[in-house]
């Protein structure tokens, strides 16, 4: 699968990078925001995992259209927040969310389950 990455603490980028990609799945690690359509380049995300509080803003509901028509896959929050701190927007367009630090477990659930439902999208 194909894999967003948005998280700019370098070091938990490059474990769940490395985690990722041992595990098969091409991802694109990116460390912000800013210039968001020149770095993924055409990149289609199946999953997106992005951090809430990004260096430069928090993510937003705009942030959150953005990210949508440019990545095309489902959003998954990393966060230390709680799911109810979010604003409504960003809420309302998330596929899941993670609490950190975080559990590989966890996204490997959430990756299962959206390969899961491409393979029902395909079948239909």
């Amino acid at each position: 699968m194909n894999l967003l990455l948005i998280e700019d603490n370098p070091y938990t980028r490059e474990m769940m990078a490395v985690f990722l990609s041992e595990m098969g799945h091409n991802v694109k690690a990116l460390d912000s925001l800013k210039n968001l359509a020149e770095k993924i380049d055409g990149f289609i995300s199946d999953i997106t995992f992005t951090d809430v509080e990004l260096d430069e803003h928090e993510l937003s509901g705009s942030y959150m259209s953005e990210l949508s028509d440019l990545a095309k896959g489902k959003i998954v929050a990393l966060t230390g927040r709680s799911y109810e701190s979010l604003n409504k927007t960003v809420r309302d367009n998330l596929f899941h969310f993670i609490n950190k630090p975080v559990d590989f477990d966890e996204i490997d659930k959430v990756i299962a389950q959206v390969q899961s439902m491409k393979q029902e999208a395909q079948e239909v």
